[in-house]
This record gives structure tokens, C-alpha cells and sequence, in this order.
């Protein structure tokens, strides 16, 4: 298991199964170590383009139950990148 900095591209893949990179998204997901590290931006822009309601819920609960952080800070993080 490894720790990860998510984009929205991860994010919309891994919840939208009708997306190119889906299952990609899936097998990547099962191999990071939760929380994966993101920021507000990224999860802004994740539920503009997931669009459907219940892929935004999702997420959410994803953030409530500590799979996603956005407490990322580019220069507490710059060795990991």
C-alpha cells in the first residue's frame, strides 16, 4: 500500500464506471493506502464534471469516512510528488 496525491482525472474515473479509465481508476484505487490527498479545487472540479447527483454524494461520503484528505499543501508534500 502507498500513499497518493489524486487529480479530479482519478477521481471522475474511479466514480463514473461509463469513463475510458474506469476500471484503471479502480485497480489503482485498491492499491493506496487511504487517506489519498487531494485538494479543495480538485474536489470542486470532481463534482462539476461527475454531474449526477448521487457520483457527488459519493464522493462526499468518500471524504467523510477518510478515504480523501484535501489538507494538501504543495511544500509539506514536494518530496512525495
Amino acid at each position: 500500500m502507498k500513499q497518493a496525491i489524486i487529480d479530479t482525472g482519478v477521481i471522475v474515473a474511479l466514480l463514473n464506471k461509463n469513463d475510458t479509465y474506469h476500471q484503471w481508476a479502480i485497480n489503482q484505487w485498491k492499491q493506496v493506502q487511504a487517506p489519498a490527498i487531494t485538494c479543495e479545487a480538485v474536489i470542486s472540479e470532481s463534482c462539476f464534471l461527475l454531474k449526477a447527483t448521487y457520483l457527488q454524494e459519493i464522493l462526499m461520503s468518500m471524504i467523510e469516512a477518510g478515504a480523501i484528505k484535501t489538507q494538501f499543501q504543495f511544500e509539506n508534500n514536494v518530496t512525495k510528488i
